[in-house]
């Protein structure tokens, strides 16, 4: 397995690794996040895609995750995020 989801609905999961069973799918606090990846052993992160509505979140909520989210980053790693 080369994916690694997380998300904190854990209803939602269930559904995700029913839909999706090549892809690894875990509930869990993006805040977790570099804890989360090393239980995964999926190794070196090459991207991440973060559907996260920062601008709802408290403000140190999304610096936590924003932190979590640059431990991960090695050279070469793309981040992008989308929000509607």
């Amino acid at each position: 397995k080369c994916y690694l989801g997380v998300e904190i609905n854990r209803k939602f999961v269930k559904v995700l690794k029913e839909e999706f069973p090549g892809m690894c799918f875990v509930c869990g606090n993006a805040t977790r996040l570099t804890e989360l990846h090393r239980k995964s052993k999926l190794g070196r992160v090459g991207y991440i895609i973060s559907g996260i509505p920062f601008v709802s979140l408290p403000n140190d909520t999304g610096d936590e995750i924003l932190q979590e989210i640059r431990r991960l980053m090695t050279p070469g790693c793309l981040f992008r995020t989308f929000q509607y």
